[in-house]
């Protein structure tokens, strides 16, 4: 399933680099999310699995969004996740607790950043930030601390 989720995720990122959508409010069943209009998104859906793709082009960010039917422990999914991005070459922190949730940094060549898994036993969500820079991380993790709102606490963290 990491494959295909990976792949979904390659797939995702090249038709969202090649068109772009102007920022303002992402609605779904679990949250929502006031995007600045500096940042471009796509949102998708396959297989269960619903998954929004964030940029802004000026910092050379990238943010997702990912949600999968999956019963799985918030500290069972951030160890599985953990392990596919070590595989997948990145150089990846051991989770931590975060509130609700678990927390990785990760860094891969010039990128760095950070991923934040949680569970509310059915499903499981992964909000993933990656960046050309700490300080472009620090911005992105301020907009989710100002524009996101979850409607299901269990699936999101508590904070960023």
């Amino acid at each position: 399933m990491n494959r295909i989720a990976s792949a979904l995720v390659c797939g995702l990122v090249s038709v969202f680099l090649a068109s772009s959508a102007l920022a303002k409010e992402i609605k779904t069943e679990s949250f929502v999310f006031n995007v600045p209009d500096s940042w471009e998104y796509k949102t998708a859906q396959t297989q269960g699995v619903d998954m929004v793709v964030m940029q802004e082009k000026a910092s050379n960010t990238i943010m997702t969004i990912t949600i999968t039917p999956l019963a799985m422990s918030a500290k069972d999914f951030a160890g599985q996740s953990a392990a596919n991005m070590k595989d997948g070459g990145f150089t990846v922190s051991e989770p931590s607790p975060l509130g609700n949730a678990y927390m990785v940094t990760l860094q891969k060549q010039a990128m760095s950043g950070v991923t934040y898994m949680c569970s509310n036993g059915k499903m499981v969500s992964a909000i993933l930030v990656l960046a050309a820079s700490p300080d472009s991380v620090e911005k992105a993790r301020e907009v989710l601390k100002k524009g996101f709102k979850a409607l299901d606490t269990g699936l999101y963290p508590s904070t960023f």
